[in-house]
């Protein structure tokens, strides 16, 4: 047992704090939110208002509880210069050591003004009759039975610890996703989502005091729920004990479903999971071009967004050499390489025309670019050239066909849609096939 001494004025301090519980000792029994015949603290409230009325808080049994009332009168009749001290992972409490009585108990009587230690005086009906504590500012509250705290409870416990959230039925904290969920006694959900930085997880246990806190707080995340289940075990008590943030946990959640589908042999983009090679593949603009040589992958693959670059980059050290031979007739060290090769070479003559208007002038001016500086190094540079919706059409359109950088991001629905309208025709022109009749066309879609 840890010591700490105190002075003869926080020695007064201290005498005048019993002083008010014992003025009113059923400060320290919460509001019950069931009831049952055997529940241990409904007894204690009917005792400690017995020996209220009698003021005599004398006891010789053996409940631990009514023996650390007991134990905490009689300090008020000695002096105390040393307190006892209890490391918690919420801080340090002291307390009055006195008799043979429990220091967590003695701790949670004597700190019954606090709503984080207070409930310590029930720490061993908890571990023994299954009781359940919840204690926030303006809750303090037991079941005997397993009923929940009701959402209002929880709320009270986030605005304590400085935890802003919105919501009524579910409780959501930040706006960004992906998220991961918190499920508390299967009634009460809690959303919380990836911009988040509190540690929500480890603040709401924080104010109860229950037996088995990994049974009544169910953490998960719908992030490729549905194909991508790693034991997170260890990463769930590691967050509920305040070791990792909301952040960091969500991204250790993310990082492990991702490492699992690869593992696995399985597929997945962004947040959605694919049964087969083939809607996987069909759902990256430019990929089926490459079907046969992806389908002979034998691992699985992950892509934070549905580039063909990047799944290029992924898969080159393992198929590269075949596709580059086939489509270039020799060896490429990446994707964008060969791709700038092809390009090239379909131009013998360097495609110009003449544009008719600032978005027209944007694609001759990306054509030209990428003749120049390469595919790559134009896309990039014309990524924060884009001003307009149909240059960031264009920019996509250019982008899919030649297997250029991921750059998702930048686009919007309305950006994607149009570009995958022209990108047939755009491909034609920068082969240098039909061009004028193609930019005929192309007029149609960009005035």
């Amino acid at each position: 047992m840890k010591l700490k001494s105190i002075s003869k004025e926080e020695q007064v301090k201290f005498k005048k704090k019993l002083e008010d519980f014992f003025s009113n000792p059923l400060s320290i029994i919460p509001q019950m939110l069931d009831s049952s015949l055997f529940c241990p603290i409904t007894g204690y409230a009917k005792k400690l208002e017995k020996m209220r009325a009698k003021n005599d808080f004398s006891y010789s049994g053996s409940d631990g509880f009514l023996s650390a009332v007991s134990e905490t009168f009689k300090l008020m009749s000695t002096d105390t210069p040393i307190l006892g001290l209890i490391k918690t992972p919420y801080g340090t409490v002291h307390y009055g050591k006195r008799g043979n009585a429990d220091e967590k108990l003695l701790a949670g009587i004597q700190n019954y003004d606090n709503d984080v230690w207070r409930m310590l005086a029930f720490s061993n009906v908890v571990l023994t009759k299954n009781v359940k504590i919840y204690s926030s500012k303006n809750y303090f509250l037991a079941s005997c039975k397993n009923t929940p705290p009701p959402m209002e409870f929880f709320k009270d416990v986030l605005e304590e610890e400085g935890i802003k959230y919105s919501g009524q039925d579910e409780i959501e904290i930040g706006q960004e996703d992906p998220s991961f969920y918190m499920k508390l006694f299967g009634s009460i959900t809690i959303i919380v989502h990836r911009e988040s930085r509190y540690k929500t997880g480890y603040s709401i246990l924080k104010h109860m005091l229950i037996n088995d806190p990994y049974k009544e707080i169910r953490v998960g995340s719908t992030f490729l729920e549905e194909c991508s289940q790693p034991d997170i075990s260890g990463d769930v008590r590691r967050y509920l004990a305040g070791e990792y943030d909301d952040k960091y946990f969500l991204s250790k959640v993310i990082q492990e479903r991702q490492s699992y589908i690869v593992k696995n042999g399985l597929y997945g983009i962004d947040q959605k999971c694919f049964d087969s090679i083939d809607s996987f593949i069909s759902n990256i603009p430019g990929a089926m071009d490459y079907a046969p040589y992806l389908k002979r992958y034998s691992k699985g693959i992950y892509l934070e967004a549905p580039a063909l670059g990047k799944l290029m980059d992924l898969l080159w050290p393992e198929i590269g050499e075949e596709i580059s031979r086939d489509k270039a007739g020799m060896d490429f060290k990446s994707f964008q390489d060969m791709q700038s090769y092809l390009m090239r070479e379909s131009r013998k003559g360097k495609v110009t025309f003449e544009p008719w208007s600032p978005d027209s002038a944007f694609l001759a001016d990306l054509i030209k670019q990428s003749q120049e500086q390469g595919v790559n190094n134009a896309i990039l540079q014309f990524k924060d050239m884009a001003r307009t919706h149909v240059q960031k059409a264009i920019l996509y359109a250019f982008n899919i066909i030649a297997g250029g950088p991921t750059i998702g991001y930048v686009f919007s629905d309305d950006d994607v849609v149009l570009g995958n309208e022209v990108k047939g025709i755009i491909e034609l022109i920068v082969k240098g096939e039909s061009v004028e009749e193609n930019l005929k066309k192309l007029r149609a879609y960009i005035p």
